[in-house]
């Protein structure tokens, strides 16, 4: 068996290494143009958008009054804003808890009725 092995080392040492061949290097381009039109088409598309979003917003004009009246549909005449609710409460702990009470019928869910999910809570 070792007389095999000294074959074989023999064997290998006819050969010869030889210098590996360097890698081929493709052509890089030191002007990316097809980077620099695709950066240019998405600028022009962001400034485009951007420009008509503006534009938009200016041509519609904001009429207040109306803004006013739809405001004042909203909230009813006999309810008190938080802030007045909170001068309220600073002030006057009693009429606060008065003006609760008043308010709670029109602002808490109703618990009566079958299908009220507050009615098992009411109970009890």
């Amino acid at each position: 068996m070792n007389h095999e092995d000294q074959d074989f080392e023999e064997f290998l040492r006819g050969f010869e290494p030889r210098r590996p061949r360097p890698l081929p290097v493709t052509a890089s381009e030191s002007f990316h143009w097809r980077r620099f039109v695709a950066a240019a088409v998405l600028l022009a598309i962001a400034g485009s958008l951007t420009w008509i979003a503006i534009s938009r917003r200016a041509r519609r004009p904001i009429d207040r009054s109306a803004l006013i009246e739809r405001r004042s549909r909203e909230v009813p005449a006999n309810q008190l804003s938080p802030l007045e609710l909170t001068r309220i409460a600073l002030d006057d702990s009693r009429k606060f808890d008065s003006e609760m009470d008043e308010l709670a019928p029109q602002t808490l869910p109703c618990c009566e009725g079958p299908r009220s999910s507050l009615a098992p809570l009411a109970k009890e």
